[in-house]
Order: C-alpha cells, then structure tokens, then sequence
C-alpha cells in the first residue's frame, strides 16, 4: 500500500487563488499541498481546520486568499511554524527587491530595483512594479496592474487589474484603486477611485 506524501505546504484558502498560488508552488518545484477551508467560509472566528491542521505549527503556511482583510485575519490567528512566500518561476524580480513572508509573485510578474514588499501581499499574474516602489503589507495588486516608479501603497491596499499608478503617487491603507483606473493624483487612505483619471 502507497502512502500519500506529507504535504510541504499548507494553503489556507480553497477557491480560484487558492489554485493559482498551487500552481506557482508547483512551477517552481514545491511538493504535495494540503488545501484547508474555513466551514463556514464566512465564520466570524476560525472554526477547527484552520488552527488545528498543523499542531504545534510543523508545516510552512501560505494564506491564499484573495480578500486582503480575511487574509490578515486568517495570518493572526493560525498557529504555524513559519510563512511561505510562493515565487512563480516565470516572475522577473530584481535581486535587490525586498519581498516579505508569506508573499505571493506571480506567474509573469515583474519586480524592478529597489523595491520593497511587505508580508502577504499579492502581486498577481503579469504585474509591474517598477523601481523605487514600496508595497504594504497586505496589499494586493490585480493582475496587469502598474505602479511606476517611485509609487508607494499602504498596508490593506487593493491596486485594481489593468490598474496604472503614474510615477510617485500614494495610494493610502485599505484604499481601493477600480480596475482599469490611471490614478494621477494621491488616494487618501480607505477611499475607493475608479476611471481615468481616477476620481
């Protein structure tokens, strides 16, 4: 009888993020992972699986969810050894850039020089960020989105797909860039803006 491998890898999600992050791991040579969803999905609290799955925190983690408030939620409260960041292989990062734990890169993503990354942000599929750039923690970036050079995105932060942040902007925490926004002036922190210009 075969025994299935021990998983290298929990991912605290099971939805379509879930599976792209499962992807990236597998491309960049990751063994099994173990797929843990909350049940309910919207519990207030985490229910068992989230904190049990790995007594005494023996596995590395990635929380693969896409919603950024869940995620830190999720980050808090799971007892686990350490956290994964999950690199796609087709990503382009800079060897200077920062990236913090628990970071997902992915698939065609482009990280320039000097740049920094906080923990559990997601800079999804083909997303520039060019030189110069500080991300916040928990920030996620949609997929085609840009930040030019110099740009700065505080913690919580949601950057739109095919979003474009013109050179030196500030979009503040927890503020929402709509997708496909060209944002040429600085968003005040949990304020939403959408259209071009974004307003």
């Amino acid at each position: 009888m075969t025994r299935a491998r021990t998983p290298d890898l929990i991912l605290f999600g099971a939805g379509g993020h879930a599976r792209v992050v499962a992807e990236a791991w597998r491309a960049a040579g990751g063994g099994p992972v173990l797929f843990v969803a909350p049940d309910p999905p919207d519990a207030p609290g985490l229910p068992g699986p989230w904190t049990d799955t790995a007594p005494g925190g023996a596995l590395s983690a990635h929380v693969a969810v896409g919603d950024n408030g869940l995620r830190r939620r999720l980050v808090g409260e799971a007892r686990v050894q350490s956290w994964q960041g999950v690199r796609h292989p087709a990503a382009i990062i800079a060897p200077d850039a920062v990236i913090g734990e628990g970071t997902l890169i992915g698939a065609l993503a482009v990280i320039q020089p000097m740049v920094r990354v906080g923990a559990h942000v997601i800079v999804n599929t083909a997303a520039v960020v060019e030189h110069d750039v500080e991300v916040g923690a928990f920030a996620h970036l949609g997929p085609r989105s840009v930040l030019l050079g110099g740009v700065a995105v505080g913690e919580g932060a949601f950057v739109g797909a095919g979003a474009v942040v013109l050179p030196a902007r500030r979009i503040g925490a927890g503020a929402v860039v709509g997708a496909g926004a060209v944002v040429s002036r600085d968003v005040p922190s949990g304020a939403t803006v959408r259209g071009v210009p974004a307003r």
